[in-house]
């Protein structure tokens, strides 16, 4: 289920959630925002940030 975050349904890029990864969609050379810290968001970050060309930024509402 996506956060409640204003002004997210308006995003036009790639949306995902972790629980529904697309495997399929090519992640390198984007800017990416991972949104939440909990265990899938610190596993999903460093990964997007080995991929070519990404500009990987996190939010978090505390510290893990």
């Amino acid at each position: 289920e996506m956060a409640e975050i204003k002004g997210l349904h308006n995003f036009k890029g790639q949306l995902v959630h972790s629980a529904s990864w697309d495997h399929s969609y090519d992640y390198s050379n984007k800017r990416i925002a991972v949104i939440g810290n909990g265990s899938s968001g610190i596993q999903i970050l460093p990964q997007m940030a080995k991929l070519p060309g990404t500009k990987v930024t996190s939010f978090q509402r505390a510290p893990t």
